[in-house]
């Protein structure tokens, strides 16, 4: 019973997803602090290189922390043996680009076209969601997320914003 209301809990939330109220958002910061409360197990080596330091989206921080946390949890969960999460966000012209990049082991490529439509998972107590939440999320932000990945090497989440500027 507790797994039927995990699933209703979490549609009824991504139901109400709340328009985002977009302002200007430091990426560093707010990958630290997701990176902190959601920090790599033993065994998981993390880079985190953001260029230029001072890089700003326009976006709903707290929505963008959802993003950010379950590309990070996925990327974690796909390396039970331990690997490497290297996270890179750079400015791309009028753009910034946040990639997820782990050493897992992959999205085997009959299942990477469904991997962001809701209720499908690949876990065994997963239901399907956070993918498909951080994809409207950041459909909501007028951004992209797509995903690479090769089976035995890893996958590649990356996450493009519109940039601003921090004066704005």
């Amino acid at each position: 019973m507790a797994a039927a209301d995990r699933v209703i809990t979490a549609l009824n939330d991504f139901a109400r997803l709340p328009i985002p109220q977009l302002e200007p958002v430091g990426v560093d910061t707010c990958l630290r602090e997701v990176l902190e409360i959601n920090a790599p197990p033993p065994g998981v080596e993390l880079d985190l290189f953001v260029n230029p330091p001072d890089l700003c989206v326009l976006g709903d921080r707290t929505q963008l922390a959802i993003v950010f946390a379950n590309l990070v949890r996925n990327a974690r969960d796909a390396m039970p043996e331990g690997g490497r999460l290297r996270v890179t966000a750079v400015g791309e012209g009028e753009l910034v680009a946040i990639s997820f990049e782990d050493s897992g082991v992959g999205i085997p490529p009959d299942v990477l076209p469904h991997i962001l439509e809701p209720l499908y998972s690949t876990k065994a107590k997963g239901i399907g969601l956070g993918l498909s939440i951080a994809h409207d999320i950041v459909r909501r932000h007028h951004g992209t997320l797509t995903v690479t990945s090769q089976l035995g090497k890893g996958s590649t989440f990356t996450v493009r914003l519109n940039a601003c500027d921090r004066s704005s």
